[in-house]
């Protein structure tokens, strides 16, 4: 059987967990493994995330992406190598980082992007809610959302957009990956 990598992504906030857990249920996924939380399991560790982030953050962030690429045959993930980049790049636009830091994170991403078969993307819909881990402000999430377009076209990544209610979304998952 063909080895299948699906990420979704999206700005905080937009619903890919809720994605992800719904597609669980679904029988014919059966075969998959469903990686999430991968950001929240390492903010507890210590790393910094959403703007508050650093290098040493970014890249294991990154890193872990790679080891889940490698370690797992079929997956569905509900963020990406393609999300890391996209934060560390907003977090390098604002000065966050070199431009040899940002070009180390970018290195990694182009390695991790070639491994993925599927990029669902979901766009903001629904208002942020707040969990206690995730940035609220508006705006980020906006300028989150705008660099993952701006991504798409950059560097040629195929993907298909999920939106609407969460049964919608899953849906229109499961018509693209039959």
């Amino acid at each position: 059987m063909k080895e299948t990598k699906i990420a979704i992504s999206g700005a905080q906030g937009s619903g890919k967990t809720t994605v992800l857990n719904a597609l669980k249920k679904e029988n014919i996924l059966s075969n998959f493994n469903f990686i999430d939380e991968i950001v929240r399991t390492l903010a507890k560790e210590g790393v910094k995330i959403n703007k508050n982030s650093d290098h040493f953050s970014q890249m294991r962030i990154l890193e872990q992406h790679y080891k889940n690429i490698w370690n797992y045959k079929n997956f569905i993930t509900d963020r990406s190598a393609l999300d890391a980049f996209v934060y560390a790049t907003w977090d390098y636009l604002h000065e966050n980082f070199t431009y040899k830091e940002h070009k180390e994170h970018e290195k990694i991403f182009l390695d991790c992007i070639k491994a993925y078969d599927y990029f669902f993307y979901i766009p903001i819909e629904f208002d942020v809610v707040e969990d206690g881990v995730r940035d609220t402000d508006k705006v980020y999430q906006k300028e989150i959302d705008d660099l993952f377009r701006r991504m798409f076209q950059k560097y040629k990544i195929p993907v298909k957009k999920l939106t609407g209610p969460c049964e919608y979304r899953v849906r229109q998952f499961l018509e693209v990956i039959k």
